[in-house]
């Protein structure tokens, strides 16, 4: 008897679902998995003991979804419509100059916004999962020297359901996204004393208050609550550096943007790129210890606050001419 050894088939996929929550579109996207923990969750009911009798009577299953995150390579082709999904809201695709080259806006939904649902498949090898009405509860990017760009989902999803045929997709051969090539900018101006982090979109989607008495046991379609975007950077200490100590002492705002450059060309001098940008942080953590002649690496923690214009914006620059969430 063979032994099923985990996912092994095809790549993980996803289509955005373009007509209804939990609509399953065709997947169309193939995503570079690194892991997951998609897994359905059933309530099982107990019926009572019958008289006489000190077992319960019988099972029967209750509320049924599926939830877990997934983590795969950022690349220009399969991220775009992700972002989309955890922040809500494109702008019209910007050309740049006369290029080939568009930019895409992203921005977090208004209040009372809902987020667009996603169909994900995943080929355990020994069965084919898709998961219909999957909404992204949190994002997170990953960017360090050495290592890929690689972003973690939290998923809220309607179900699960199993064998199924896997689709027929490759991944895309576009260079992906790597850590050495992110830019740290703070106040607008390239800094050179970052040396890792992450960033984290929250929605806060409350998973019970998706169960609604609508006639099914599964998932309706979740609603976002409150938006926060959080993350970490890795420092150096440096004479640079000591403006930062002073906006957590001062509780100053400070204007963060992090650019990650792929090495595939659009066209000659144009590159795809993904860009993060936070106008308005607080930088919250404990304050580096200066107490030897040695090199001194300290974290500082930021929360991005309220801003007129937006909480945050992503742009990514690709070919694309229409906007990502059409």
């Amino acid at each position: 008897m063979g032994a099923y050894l985990g996912s092994g088939g095809k790549p993980a996929c996803y289509a955005l679902e373009t007509t209804s929550y939990g609509h399953a579109d065709t997947p169309d996207v193939a995503l570079d998995l690194v892991n997951e923990s998609l897994r359905e969750n059933t309530e099982p009911l107990r019926s009572p003991a019958i008289f006489g009798s000190r077992a319960y009577n019988t099972y029967h299953q209750g509320t049924k979804s599926a939830a877990g995150d997934l983590r795969f390579i950022a690349q220009p082709d399969s991220l775009p419509k992700l972002i989309y999904g955890v922040l809500g809201a494109e702008a019209a695709a910007a050309r740049v100059g006369e290029t080939t080259a568009y930019d895409h806006v992203f921005t977090p939904a208004v209040a009372g916004g809902d987020l667009p649902s996603f169909h994900i498949e995943v080929d355990r090898h020994g069965t084919v999962c898709q998961y219909p009405g999957s909404v992204i509860d949190t994002m997170t990017i990953e960017f360090t020297k050495g290592a890929y760009l690689e972003v973690v989902l939290s998923l809220l999803c309607q179900k699960e359901t199993d064998d199924q045929s896997s689709t027929d997709l490759s991944l895309s051969t576009k260079d992906p996204y790597i850590g050495d090539f992110v830019e740290l900018e703070v106040g607008g101006s390239g800094v050179t004393y970052g040396i890792g982090g992450s960033i984290t979109i929250q929605n806060f989607i409350d998973a019970d208050a998706s169960h609604r008495l609508d006639g099914t046991r599964y998932r309706a379609e979740p609603h976002p609550q409150n938006f926060m975007v959080s993350g970490s950077i890795d420092l150096e200490w440096t004479s640079d550096t000591d403006a930062l100590r002073d906006a957590i002492k001062d509780n100053t705002d400070v204007d963060l943007c992090f650019v990650c450059t792929s090495e595939e060309t659009i066209e000659a001098g144009y590159y795809y790129a993904v860009t993060f940008d936070i106008p308005t942080c607080r930088l919250i953590g404990d304050l580096p210890v200066i107490s030897t002649r040695d090199r001194i690496p300290f974290t500082i923690n930021f929360e991005g606050i309220y801003n007129a214009t937006n909480l945050m914006a992503i742009t990514h620059r690709d070919a694309r001419t229409t906007k990502w969430s059409e």
